[in-house]
């Protein structure tokens, strides 16, 4: 699997659908047995049934039971309902470089990719799982992570993620059952999607994970990690602070770890005060409201040629025990203690 891999090239009318679709049948058909062998190829099959007669059935009752298909690489397991089974092929490669687990085609896309003579691995490509290490996690933190999703870890340190594409890898010999095929290759999507939940519950020590990748989480892990991010935070209490000698680290992680960042569409943002995290050398800051009502909201303003831009964001904590303004705020007085004023 080639993470990276182009999709094959669909009609611009599938963009206009949401994401779906799936499901072709193999009509190809079988050479015919010359009539002088027939005998001796049915007594071996009649033999080979027999052997294997109480086997097929065992299986055959626990899929019936489980309802479902379980693939296993490493000691972890993935499952797919029986209802996508056939709709779906499940690849297991073995000491995968790229730490890739497994990974999930559409059996449709890839088999109409094949008669078109395609050769590219990516049609049909829904998602993988993958595992990294804690300091290949925080370099990728800091930076863009477009088509990768980190969705739990182990308290050893290895984290899993959720590999998929960034456009839409359905193929299709023909487009004249567009509307079926997207509706099922939707479908497909949001198992994937449910089928993180199921990875968890079902492969023992894996505690879940949320992280986003907007802007802000990026300036984040990069004053946590690469120490590389000239910030202030600023308050009408105390006025501008730099960080001196601070430690970001117990604020950062807890606005980062278990926290993502939604564009807060047809909010407004609350009057009054708030603290802000500044970037100057990029012209950006972070607004954090000390309104109540406006606790997990974050405005982000950015200067780009004399002209200000703002968006909305909302945090949303897996744990609600803070909010996202009382964790800036306690950074912002550990700086006031520890921290320098801003001279200017």
């Amino acid at each position: 699997m080639k993470m990276n891999k182009t999709s094959a090239i669909i009609p611009a009318a599938l963009l206009v659908l949401s994401l779906a679709a799936c499901g072709t049948a193999n009509t190809n058909k079988p050479a015919e047995t010359p009539a002088e062998a027939q005998t001796t190829v049915e007594e071996a099959a009649v033999a080979a049934t027999t052997e294997t007669a109480e086997t097929a059935a065992a299986e055959a009752g626990t899929a019936a039971e489980t309802g479902k298909t379980t693939y296993t690489n490493q000691d972890y397991v993935l499952s797919v309902p029986d209802e996508y089974k056939d709709l779906v092929t499940v690849k297991v490669p073995e000491a995968d470089e790229n730490g890739i687990l497994f990974e999930v085609y559409e059996n449709a896309s890839v088999e109409a990719a094949k008669k078109q003579g395609e050769t590219d691995e990516g049609a049909g490509w829904l998602f993988s799982i993958g595992t990294e290490n804690e300091q290949n996690i925080r370099e990728q933190l800091c930076g863009d992570m477009s088509g990768r999703d980190i969705f739990a870890k182990t308290e050893g340190g290895t984290y899993f993620v959720k590999h998929h594409p960034t456009d839409v890898r359905i193929v299709r010999e023909q487009y004249d059952n567009v509307e079926e095929d997207m509706k099922q290759w939707t479908e497909l999507n949001e198992w994937g999607e449910k089928a993180l939940d199921t990875f968890i519950n079902e492969n023992e020590g894996l505690i879940p994970e949320k992280h986003s990748n907007t802007e802000l989480d990026i300036y984040l892990a990069r004053i946590a990690y690469h120490n590389d991010v000239n910030y202030r935070i600023a308050s009408l209490e105390a006025g501008v602070m730099e960080p001196a000698d601070t430690d970001p680290m117990p604020y950062v992680s807890r606005l980062m770890n278990g926290v993502t960042y939604e564009v807060a569409d047809g909010v407004e943002a609350p009057d009054g005060e708030y603290v802000v995290l500044q970037i100057p050398d990029d012209g950006v800051r972070y607004d954090f409201f000390l309104a109540e009502s406006g606790h997990n909201l974050v405005r982000e303003v950015r200067e780009i040629d004399g002209e200000s831009y703002e968006t909305l964001y909302r945090a949303v904590f897996t744990d609600d025990t803070a909010t996202a303004t009382e964790i800036m705020n306690e950074w912002y007085h550990n700086l006031v203690e520890n921290g320098r004023v801003v001279s200017e």
